[in-house]
């Protein structure tokens, strides 16, 4: 009976498998849902915190609003005659501030049922002389931070409606502020970072203008924020973010450096457990910080360069801007792997045993199709779908037919599959180890054949899931070639294969001794902890032992002496 033809299976690296976790899973799940396209570059983006996480975007002087769910443009704001940034959503996402070049503050009302209300600002404050890209609520809602270019920060009462700020610092930078931030527990931590390469802490009610702890980035600052309980900060500039501990006045703790250009933005998400960041080398990853380690748990890469980020805190939606567009992602529901229960027709069961009653079978009711509109009634054709073809390669052919010389000549001399899908021809020569032909194969060939196979070879010896089937086409070709004369490069290309083997075994000797020394100390610092222990417990069993002397009279001393 002939077996049906199974279509070559690539054998991937076995690690490529681990890696997809949990958090791979996860992230992979973020889609994207629609892209807008803005009437210029992107300049600041930021999400409401509460449902249905609103996205409100600027570009040159117009403010966006997106419906995150529908993923529809839901209001705008074009009264500017300057470009505008600086947005930021207050933590009950009832209000809304935002900077711009004119040097003004604008607060907006997000709760208003009539679009034409939300234009309009509920505040305005005039208090900088240049453009403003930095704006924060503070954790008691009521007051407002702005941050100017002039290295200038100003305090706000919202609750008065005039320009005179609550507190003024006039020189917090010797350069462009360009990012801040404010503390999620306390109404007075703020902090702020600057294109002077510092990042500084400061306390609303300090009476002096000298922030509390200075940190030297080394790069211009682009992003700053707070971890929960306001111990950690991250700063991110250049192509690095750093962690610092503030409660130990400033040290670093972690330095990420998976960008090649600059991080553009900074945020966290999945409920304060990851830290995701986006530059404008179009990559975005994500790095776990809730266990201490801030391993990177996932990357992706986007068509354009990021110049805004900006998630929910329970990843529901992400919004990227790149350039003059706009992109939404949804976080997409995992899909469910159990089958669905189909209920079946009491008719259509099949009667019980000891049932004496005789079923008469009745043909299936006829489909039919109705129109709503013409209420007409449409008789439905049913046929049997047609079964799909298997499809096989141009390799499938090969070997299906028995053409193993041409399916050969094919991998490594009349195409670059050997370079483009290694995984696919190491398929292939297991499909020859397995019906025995590997031999037949590769006898009689000349180095036009060999060279390439042998630095296949030795390019991918070592990959786990190859070695297997590449150590037995190896030591096939040395079991023919042995006895005859073969080219000079077909020598050098095996010579290059037996040093590298060399090189291998004297690498896993010198790990095999790293291990065993490794094993000595551990076993030796056990043994120490272990008689430590049965130490304590003597003591604790039989007290400490005490030496004290026997009291011995003299008379004692004369009664042992005339005895003798």
């Amino acid at each position: 009976m002939a077996v049906a033809y199974r279509p070559l299976q690539p054998l991937n690296d076995v690690r490529t498998v681990e890696r997809l976790n949990d958090d791979a899973h996860y992230w992979s799940r973020m889609k994207q849902m629609s892209v807008f396209q803005e009437p210029g570059n992107v300049s600041s983006t930021a999400i409401s915190p509460v449902a249905p996480f609103n996205i409100a975007n600027t570009s040159n002087r117009q403010l966006c609003i997106y419906d995150s769910t529908i993923c529809e443009q839901v209001g705008t704001f074009t009264r500017t005659k300057a470009p505008i940034y600086g947005l930021s959503y207050r933590h009950d996402g009832a209000l809304l501030s935002m900077g711009g070049d004119e040097g003004s503050i604008r607060i907006f009302d997000m709760l208003q049922q009539s679009e034409s209300r939300r234009r309009i600002a509920i505040r305005m404050y005039k208090g900088h002389n240049c453009p403003v890209h930095v704006t924060n609520f503070t954790a008691n809602a009521r007051n407002v931070v702005s941050m100017a270019d002039d290295g200038s920060m100003r305090l706000w009462d919202i609750s008065i409606d005039h320009s005179k700020p609550l507190r003024s610092i006039d020189a917090a930078h010797t350069d462009h502020i360009r990012c801040g931030a404010t503390s999620e527990t306390s109404s007075h931590l703020l902090l702020s970072g600057s294109y002077d390469h510092t990042v500084k802490l400061w306390d609303s009610r300090s009476e002096t203008d000298k922030p509390m702890v200075t940190l030297d980035h080394g790069h211009p600052v682009e992003k700053v924020l707070f971890f929960p309980h306001d111990n950690l900060i991250a700063t991110a500039g250049g192509n690095v973010v750093r962690i610092w501990d503030v409660v130990s006045g400033g040290k670093q703790l972690h330095l990420f450096e998976k960008h090649h250009k600059t991080i553009t933005s900074i945020a966290l998400c999945s409920n304060y457990t990851r830290l995701i960041t986006g530059g404008i080398d179009r990559r975005i990853n994500v790095f776990k910080t809730n266990e201490g380690t801030f391993e990177h748990i996932y990357g992706m890469t986007t068509p354009a360069p990021i110049l805004t980020l900006a998630i929910a805190k329970n990843d529901q939606c992400m919004a990227v801007g790149m350039n003059n567009l706009l992109s939404i992602y949804r976080h997409q529901p995992e899909k469910s792997k159990h089958v669905p229960f189909i209920r079946i027709d009491q008719k259509l069961r099949a009667p019980a045993q000891g049932d004496a009653s005789v079923v008469q079978k009745t043909n299936a009711p006829t489909p039919m199709q109705f129109n709503a509109e013409t209420r007409e009634r449409k008789l439905v054709e049913l046929t049997a779908p047609k079964l799909n073809r298997l499809g096989l390669g141009s390799l499938d052919v090969l070997l299906k037919a028995g053409k193993y010389n041409q399916a050969f000549d094919k991998m490594f001399i009349e195409t670059d599959l050997h370079f483009q899908r290694p995984a696919l021809i190491v398929a292939a020569l297991k499909q020859l180890i397995n019906k025995g032909k590997l031999r037949k194969v590769l006898a009689g060939r000349n180095e036009t054949s060999l060279l390439p196979l042998l630095t296949f070879v030795r390019k991918h010896f070592y990959v786990t899931a190859f070695f297997d089937v590449l150590y037995v086409v190896v030591d096939t070709v040395t079991t023919i070639y042995a006895t005859e004369s073969v080219a000079p490069e077909v020598v050098t290309a095996l010579k290059k294969i037996s040093k590298q083997m060399e090189q291998q075994l004297r690498l896993q000797k010198a790990m095999r001794e790293t291990v065993g020394s490794l094993e000595m100390i551990i076993e030796a610092s056990q043994a120490v902890k272990a008689k430590a222990y049965n130490n304590n417990n003597e003591d604790s069993i039989f007290g400490e032992v005490i030496v004290s002397p026997i009291p011995l009279s003299l008379a004692d001393d004369e009664k042992k002496t005339k005895g003798q």
